[in-house]
């Protein structure tokens, strides 16, 4: 093929002009009439029992994680703390776990603080208290949602929300959003329509180790503040008893429940109802008779450490059907004091997890199993208090969500290595211009040959963008969010709204940045000598009408894809469960955005062709080796840049595969096989150790 002279009747260029206005007048008016289809309300309580199901799957598994083997819970007791200035209405005098629900439901408003000693049982008894409410709640009843307080530490400021209370409904929002996946309108009419009950666990983790524990107070007083009409919103909140007295603020219009250690009679009571052989636990049984309040009663006297016991000692072996531990070691344990069965617990815990029946990924042993968690642990040991703070975001001291453990490994340096990644995929595209385009080439009928100089420069200009929207991603959003895709919904007048709205702003943008890029290359080719436009030379060789059929045949393919991506491929609700799947959706949606690149590129080749528009560049073997390999570095460019957070998590693991921070490269996998073993759990998009003991002990035990 060889290109149109100038003063061809290929493209009538007058008609093109005239045409495009009407085009972008038609697009804006099929825009402003689908905006209205968009504020549609959705059916929340549709949405709520859809809710409901998945709350119930995901907190059934992690009921099933924190209890173990033994299955049931100890029944503990609690007592009300009251407090005459903050009480709600309905509260009785003592409860216990299997009552719980009615207890709950008395009160007035629906305000509950469970406060009690750590390990005592708070996070389970909310868990059961909570699956109680799901089960049993009416179509219009709220939904309760666990959230970990932790997650605070990324809460919009008071400034960002437009009052103090606004603030709880923006973090219920993005929990909602992030965890349980729903929509941004979904989330907002769920928790706008008061059908969220916020269970929240661990108000002490806010601020541990911090002294003055300032977030914990501002969330007390941002939930006192949350109301649905006139009376205060319902809430579940859990706090260690000592972290909540020592805030000096408590919340308003509730009741304070405080666990009871377990008694000694009781450790008798679920040891002797659990074990297969109770005559195994005859010396034990006997020492917590004759000293109730000795060592091995206390180390036993809460839930966490006494399911884990019985769990512990009645494992058997799968080949033999033998016990491999037995009890009487408890006694030895405990003439060091309550400490010490603590430790010997938790170490026994960590060596049956790592040694199990399901085996550790990557073949790891028992003492790098054990390194690699006190690398975790002692990362959120260092964020305790609220010390570390990275761009108004201090960093937790509970959650490992896998996008935001970069700082881990060093917060300039991972950013800085992330930058240098875009440049080292970049700049290849330079090299490969420079290697096989010769010099001689014409890039369009009658242009001058193009020297070594100027071929760089115009390569470098297109190249500069996008090297500068990845360095733009990675320094300006300094807490990166993940992305996600999903299956087409197109059931509700709503769904098409979006879905056309997509496509023709998605469409409209394409088409505008293909023109503004084919401006930006024909300015610089025009002022490579002089640096003085000339007008005349380019209307002589239609330059304007072919960037802007560049700009139709190229933009508007571009933007229609990445608008029905963004238009059509959405989720209203998915099953919550994998933290991991945040990273994979994030890549997911690189490749995509990398294949449609690639797709509208060819699409682009075959329409040029299709209409003869006039050719670039004279066909030759160094152009034909280029274009493909230019176009597919530059699509893994544009779509690694557009998901910055798995590509910083990918450099993380990156600078922790050496040094004292060593972690597994398939460090999700890790987390994943801990939270089956029961050494983890998941809390939302977050990993957590499965107890505050448990992450203070490898946190201060680099070895076993």
């Amino acid at each position: 093929m060889t290109g149109r002279e100038p003063g061809g009747d290929a493209l009538d260029d007058a008609s093109l002009l005239i045409a495009l206005p009407g085009l972008f007048v038609a697009l804006w008016s099929a825009y402003m009439a689908l905006i209205t289809l968009r504020v549609q309300a959705p059916d929340t309580t549709a949405l709520a029992a859809l809710l409901a199901r998945q709350v119930t799957l995901a907190e059934t598994r992690e009921r099933t994680r924190l209890l173990g083997d033994v299955g049931t819970p100890i029944d503990v007791r609690f007592t009300l703390r009251p407090a005459p200035a903050h009480n709600a209405a309905g509260a009785g005098p003592h409860g216990s776990l299997s009552g719980v629900i009615d207890y709950y439901r008395r009160l007035q408003p629906g305000r509950l603080v469970i406060t009690g000693a750590a390990g005592s049982g708070k996070t389970v008894l909310a868990i059961e208290l909570l699956l109680a409410l799901v089960e049993n709640r009416g179509p219009r009843d709220p939904v309760p949602v666990r959230m970990s307080l932790a997650s605070w530490t990324r809460m919009p400021t008071a400034t960002a929300a437009r009052d103090i209370g606004d603030a709880v409904r923006m973090w219920m929002r993005r929990h909602l959003i992030e965890t349980y996946r729903l929509s941004r309108a979904a989330a907002t009419a769920l928790v706008e329509d008061g059908l969220i009950l916020p269970v929240l666990d661990g108000l002490d983790e806010m601020d541990a180790g911090g002294g003055e524990a300032p977030r914990a107070r501002r969330a007390m007083q941002e939930l006192d503040a949350y109301r649905y009409g006139r009376p205060r919103a319902g809430m579940i909140l859990t706090s260690r008893s000592a972290a909540y007295d020592a805030l000096g603020t408590h919340a308003r219009d509730t009741v304070r429940v405080e666990i009871a250690p377990v008694s000694a009679a009781r450790a008798r009571a679920f040891i002797c109802s659990h074990a297969q052989d109770p005559a195994r636990w005859r010396n034990v049984l006997r020492e917590l008779d004759a000293a109730p309040d000795g060592p091995l009663a206390q180390g036993l006297s809460t839930p966490w450490r006494l399911t884990m016991a019985v769990s512990l000692y009645e494992q058997r072996d799968p080949a033999t059907g033998d016990p491999p531990y037995t009890p009487d070691g408890l006694l030895v344990f405990a003439l060091a004091g309550a400490e010490a069965v603590r430790d010997h617990l938790v170490d026994l815990f960590l060596h049956h997890a790592a040694t199990g029946h399901l085996p550790p990924p990557g073949h790891m042993t028992r003492p790098q199993i054990h390194a690699r968690l006190h690398v975790l642990a002692r990362h959120l040991e260092d964020n305790m208090g609220g010390s570390r703070v990275i761009r108004g975001r201090a960093l937790s001291g509970i959650d490992l969500i896998l996008h935001e453990l970069w700082p881990l490994a060093g917060n300039l340096r991972v950013r800085a290595a992330q930058v240098l990644l875009y440049l080292a995929i970049a700049v290849p595209v330079i090299a490969i211009g420079m290697r096989f385009l010769p010099a001689e080439v014409n890039y369009y009928p009658g242009l001058r040959d193009i020297p070594d100089r100027e071929l760089f420069i115009y390569l470098l200009a297109v190249v500069a963008p996008i090297v500068l929207f990845g360095v733009v991603q990675t320094w300006v959003r300094v807490w990166p969010g993940p992305h996600r895709l999903g299956p087409p919904t197109l059931r509700t007048p709503r769904d098409w709204g979006r879905a056309m709205t997509g496509l023709i702003s998605g469409s409209t943008a394409g088409f505008l940045i293909a023109v503004a890029v084919g401006a930006m290359i024909l300015l610089i080719i025009n002022m490579s000598d002089g640096w003085e436009f000339d007008w005349d030379w380019v209307w002589e060789r239609d330059l304007v009408p072919m960037f802007v059929a560049v700009g139709m045949f190229f933009g508007l393919p571009a933007g229609f894809m990445f608008g029905l991506v963004g238009g059509l491929f959405r989720r209203e609700v998915s099953e919550v469960g994998d933290p991991r799947r945040l990273i994979r959706d994030d890549l997911l949606v690189a490749l995509t955005i990398a294949v449609v690149i690639i797709l509208a590129l060819g699409i682009s080749i075959v329409l040029i062709i299709s209409v003869d528009l006039p050719t670039l560049i004279d066909a030759n073997l160094g152009y034909t080796l280029f274009v493909p390999l230019a176009s597919a570095l530059a699509a893994v460019t544009v779509g690694l840049a557009s998901v910055p957070a798995s590509v910083r998590y990918i450099v993380f693991l990156l600078f922790t595969r050496f040094g004292r921070h060593r972690l597994p490269w398939r460090l999700g996998r890790f987390l994943h096989w801990a939270t089956q073993v029961g050494i983890m759990r998941t809390a939302g998009t977050a990993y957590q150790f499965r107890h505050r003991e448990l992450q203070d002990w490898l946190a201060h035990h680099p070895t076993s």
